[in-house]
């Protein structure tokens, strides 16, 4: 829980860093901003479905991830004995053909975490030019309850394949 936190600020900080623009970049209207910041990218993917199988809960579930810039999500995750969600961060920004590195919080509840669970992961992402994506990533899962000084970490890891559109 110690780690956690610290980790919780820094992703907190780098949306900030990432969110910073020139002033004289920013247009009347926010939304035709966006949108042409959106059709600059090489992607017009805003959506992925896809099945995940790893060693955190749901260890095998379908997920839904929604992109709100080339650079930021989240994700949905249900499987058969569990739940999650959490936001993920893309850096580079998400692009057809390239990899891209990911981060994020996933929070949830799972059958083998014995309740709620936190997962960091770092992975890569592949979107290839008919728009299937393959996911790996890795990093530290907290079991049990939040509260508990004591709560377990064991490494974590989940494998997505799905296809965006």
């Amino acid at each position: 829980m110690k780690i956690l936190y610290p980790l919780i600020l820094l992703l907190v900080l780098s949306f900030n860093a990432t969110a910073q623009t020139d002033n004289a970049a920013i247009s009347i209207s926010s939304e035709s901003s966006s949108n042409s910041k959106w059709n600059s990218q090489e992607t017009e993917v805003k959506n992925i479905l896809g099945l995940q199988i790893g060693l955190t809960d749901p260890t095998i579930g379908m997920s839904y991830e929604r992109l709100f810039s080339p650079n930021f999500g989240a994700e949905f995750t249900i499987g058969l004995i569990g739940v999650s969600i959490g936001p993920k961060l893309y850096l580079p920004s998400l692009s057809s053909g390239k990899v891209n590195f990911h981060t994020g919080i996933i929070v949830g509840a799972g059958f083998f975490a014995e309740g709620y669970f936190g997962y960091l992961p770092i992975g890569i992402s592949r979107i290839t030019k008919s728009k299937w994506m393959l996911s790996f990533d890795i990093g530290p899962h907290t079991g049990n309850d939040f509260s508990n000084i004591d709560s377990k970490v064991a490494p974590g890891a989940r494998l997505k394949i799905g296809k965006a559109f």
